[in-house]
């Protein structure tokens, strides 16, 4: 039981703490925010010489336990605390130049986001990091599985219903209107990151929304606006009068009368009932135009989207496949004879140093500044929620088009039956996904179950909930055969109609080349063995026994009948086929060492000149 007659300060206290307890001396202990304390370890007194004293029975730093409990304030110079940032490793160091920190309910810190110098390329970085419990005064990069708050919470929280609170984009457009003397919030992340939790704080308060004056400002403010529906007791929209946002309309000299109003749309329209106004007559939604797909690589990996490829475990040739499209995307070269979308590709490898090396030799991506690795040895410490979160964050941050996972189960630590439990892999799937939803094309690699078979969808190992989170599946098969060690099958299943269903690719020269379809390999495989071994006089034919024995045998018996062909019949509507179609082979029954119910075939003269790899599918 918490003593009574409180000093007020001690009184201030109680009211932000949890598991308050007294100290039968008129002061109390509550849990310590600076650690994971479950038993109540902050102690706080009014000292012999009457002043608000306070201590962490665990340990933690003094002043870091005061100001993230807010009994001092917080110094954006403590040295504790970054003031320098390196986006990416070999880059220049940056300075940051601006910090924003988030707070709860109560102001106690949580986080901070900062903000950089530009860099080379004119680019501003947005760092982030949190408190390390396990290293009191101490910071972690990123924010990990840290709660996105509002920003300026605390102030957000102690308005009343019928108070008034400005939302703008950014943090430094809510400093210039708090500067300016006005409740005033944000959410982490900018334009598009609003979530519906953060429309709770405003139940029953008149909303001012400052939208950007640009396309992703303004339809970011149309969401904050359809988020609040129903809660807050007025919403109106308003513009900056002059520059671009809050912060430039306050440094030009106007006021927060002088805001521009933003026409809002009216009741019924689609921006207020955004799910209703979304249905569509089959009819109209048959007479729309399709919406073209922006490709990653052409055909096959699409923005906003989650890719698996699985394959056996070190026979397939999954991550030289990923190598080789990192380095494709990444110069913005041709993949499997497709066109990329140039850009950042971040990829996060199960590898060791050595062994990456050793992997990526040939490919062109230890070349290539523009290939972002993360070995997981690097990272053992951490979960794969923290780790795919923060490898989000940072594809974000150097503008990466491509996140690919090499391999799934080796960075998500799945152990034992954890594969097969559908649970745990749509827990492991979900941040993935959500990588996907902020624009990332996603690729992940897996390997097959032993017994994979031919089903595409049942292939990877453990268990078919992976599968079905996937946008789209591909399962890279090897092709037997002597010559044809370099020589792959990839299939495909899922939702883009463009994706062929079958394709045979050749690693050559240090990426994959289209060979056609698995169909199409054949005929023309079955095609140049013709051409080679067919004599060139009717005495020497081949009889068609001893062409399947040298094409490949029985399996290839369909193949060589169409590759072969007939002169046709014109009488019963027939066209002609194939080599003897074309006049490239001839054929005679009786010819050569064939019976005289059999053909014997053999190279007409005009077949000498002929391209023997010509790649077509004869029919």
């Amino acid at each position: 039981m918490v003593a009574e007659a409180l000093d007020p300060r001690i009184d201030s206290a109680r009211q932000q703490l949890v598991g308050v307890v007294s100290d039968g001396k008129r002061g109390i202990l509550g849990r310590c925010q600076c650690h994971d304390d479950h038993d109540p370890s902050l102690h706080v007194w009014i000292d012999d010489s009457g002043n608000f004293a306070w201590c962490c029975l665990a340990g933690c730093d003094h002043t870091l336990v005061g100001e993230r409990h807010g009994y001092i304030a917080r110094s954006s110079e403590n040295a504790e605390y970054p003031s320098t940032y390196r986006p990416r490793a070999g880059g220049r160091t940056l300075r940051i130049i601006d910090k924003y920190e988030y707070v709860d309910e109560r102001g106690a810190w949580v986080y901070t986001v900062g903000r950089t110098e530009r860099d080379a390329d004119d680019n501003k970085h947005f760092p982030a990091w949190r408190p390390d419990p396990a290293r009191p005064g101490r910071v972690i990069w990123g924010l990990g599985k840290t709660s996105r708050l509002l920003y300026r919470l605390d102030e957000v929280a102690r308005t009343k219903p019928g108070d008034s609170v400005w939302i703008a984009e950014g943090e430094k457009d809510v400093d210039a209107l708090h500067r300016a003397g006005v409740v005033a919030t944000c959410n982490p992340h900018g334009a598009g990151k609003w979530r519906q939790e953060y429309s709770e704080y405003l139940n029953g308060r008149h909303v001012i929304i400052v939208a950007d004056r640009d396309e992703p400002g303004r339809k970011h403010a149309g969401q904050v606006a359809a988020s609040l529906k129903g809660k807050a007791a007025s919403v109106c929209i308003v513009e900056a009068a002059e520059g671009k946002d809050a912060a430039d309309h306050l440094a030009a000299g106007y006021s927060l009368e002088e805001f521009v109003s933003v026409e809002r749309p009216a009741p019924d329209s689609a921006e207020v009932n955004p799910i209703r106004a979304a249905f569509v007559t089959a009819p109209e939604l048959a007479a729309g135009e399709d919406e073209s797909v922006d490709w990653v690589l052409d055909d096959y990996i699409a923005p906003s989207s989650t890719t698996q490829l699985s394959g056996a475990p070190k026979l397939a040739g999954k991550t030289t496949f990923a190598l080789c499209l990192a380095d494709a995307v990444a110069r913005g070269g041709t993949f499997m004879g497709r066109a990329t979308k140039k850009g950042i590709v971040v990829y996060l490898s199960e590898q060791t140093s050595k062994s990456f090396k050793a992997s990526a030799r040939g490919t062109g991506v230890l070349e290539n500044p523009d290939v972002h690795v993360l070995l997981r040895s690097r990272v053992w410490g951490y979960d794969w929620e923290t780790i795919i979160s923060e490898a989000t964050a940072y594809c974000h941050e150097v503008g990466a088009v491509l996140l690919i996972v090499d391999t799934l189960g080796r960075w998500a630590s799945l152990m034992g039956d954890a594969e097969n439990d559908a649970g745990a892999a749509l827990a492991v799937m979900q941040p993935l996904e959500e990588a996907a939803a902020a624009g990332l094309a996603v690729l992940v690699i897996r390997h097959d179950r032993k017994d994979a078979g031919a089903n595409i969808v049942d292939a990877g190992r453990g268990s078919s909930a992976y599968a079905g989170a996937f946008d789209q599946l591909l399962s890279l098969k090897r092709v037997g055969g002597s010559g044809h060690e370099n020589r792959r099958k990839l299939c495909s299943e899922g939702r883009f109609e463009e994706t062929p269903r079958e394709l045979q690719i050749e690693y050559a020269g240090g990426t994959f080349l289209d060979r056609g379809t698995e169909a199409g390999v054949e005929s023309a495989e079955v095609r140049a063995t013709l051409l080679a071994i067919l004599p060139g006089c009717e005495d020497e034919a081949r009889t068609r026994d001893h062409l399947l024995d040298a094409c490949g045998g029985p399996a290839r018996e369909a193949t060589l009948v169409r590759v072969l062909g007939t002169e046709g019949d014109p009488e019963k509507g027939k066209p002609p086929s194939g080599l003897v179609g074309k006049g490239l082979v001839l054929r005679r029954k009786g010819a050569g060492a064939a019976s005289a119910r059999a053909y014997g075939y053999w190279l007409a003269p005009d077949a000498a000149g002929c391209e023997p790899l010509e790649m077509s599918d004869e029919s």
